[in-house]
């Protein structure tokens, strides 16, 4: 039986893409950004001139972290079949913004962070960041990176765990393949059942205990069945949040949701988006429920709404 011809030592380089997974924040120095002379970005860069020509930019983001949006299985190929990983910037924003995507009024473009997450940030780095912000992994400035760049060193941290870094994993899918609602139900219907949540959730921030508030408290994604001129907006309890608003009750082991409040929450909120949608010829019913009741069949009927890409009217 011939010798067995003995595996290659794992490079430098192999041996630390080994430790990142998707959803991991890496620290590396900048990234580079296409832009025009006269956008922003060029401006924000000290760069003049008009909009007639394209530059690179190499820039920075304020804590100086990207979150690794590429798959754990592409992370780890060689450079020769997957050269590169797919980042996206660490931004901050308003904590008032930041509360709502924690909140249940999630977004395509931007993904909620703990604010552990990030910390601690080194003075240099602290010194960009407004006070009263939080942060969020921004997909709208999403970058490339050769993996090569690594070989030299990186700061990492893995703050994403269990459920919450499998929601991370989905909102990166579903960024470019998400389901499409129909024009009217987009431009009408969503903005306007999003108003009602916008003053459900201020009244619960400023310490409302109604049923209204409570219940969307507890909810912590929403999705969207629409049938012609009828639309349904439901609402997917979360344990953790129904036990913290006193929803969700435990009794001799077992878990009960306290569904008088609930179904009143809903109806309030129902008949909020009914008077808002009175002249638009809609019906809108606001429903939650326990995804662990939900059946796969009627889940398909579903499509999952970030509620903050559908912008209040004016």
């Amino acid at each position: 039986m011939p010798p067995r011809t003995p595996k290659p030592a794992w490079s430098n380089l192999e041996s630390r893409l080994q430790e990142i997974e998707q959803g991991d924040l890496i620290s590396f120095g900048a990234v580079g950004i296409v832009t025009r002379k006269g956008a922003a970005f060029a401006a924000s860069a000290g760069l003049e001139g008009d909009g007639a020509g394209v530059v690179a930019l190499t820039v920075e983001t304020a804590a100086g972290w990207y979150a690794v949006l590429s798959q754990d299985c592409d992370i780890v190929r060689g450079v020769d079949a997957e050269p590169t990983l797919t980042v996206a910037p660490v931004m901050f924003i308003p904590h008032n913004d930041w509360q709502r995507l924690h909140l249940g009024q999630t977004s395509f473009r931007q993904f909620a962070l703990t604010p552990e997450a990030v910390s601690p940030i080194d003075e240099e780095h602290a010194l960009r960041i407004p006070d009263g912000h939080a942060p969020v992994v921004d997909i709208r400035y999403v970058s490339t990176v050769d993996k090569t760049a690594l070989e030299g060193g990186f700061e990492r941290r893995a703050p994403l765990v269990g459920d919450n870094k499998r929601e991370f994993q989905v909102w990166v899918g579903q960024r470019f393949g998400r389901e499409s609602f129909a024009d009217a139900v987009h431009e009408t219907v969503l903005p306007s059942a999003r108003r009602v949540l916008d003053a459900a959730l201020k009244a619960r921030q400023a310490g409302d205990t109604s049923p209204m508030s409570v219940t969307v408290a507890t909810v912590s994604e929403y999705w969207v069945r629409a049938t012609d001129r009828y639309v349904e907006v439901l609402g997917r309890l979360e344990p953790t949040r129904g036990r913290a608003a006193g929803m969700l009750l435990t009794a001799a082991g077992v878990s009960t949701w306290n569904e008088r409040a609930l179904d009143e929450g809903c109806r309030k909120l129902s008949q909020a988006s009914a008077r808002l949608m009175r002249q638009a010829g809609y019906t809108v019913k606001f429903t939650v429920k326990d995804f662990a009741e939900l059946s796969a069949a009627e889940a398909e009927t579903y499509t999952l709404w970030r509620v903050q890409d559908d912008p209040p009217p004016p």
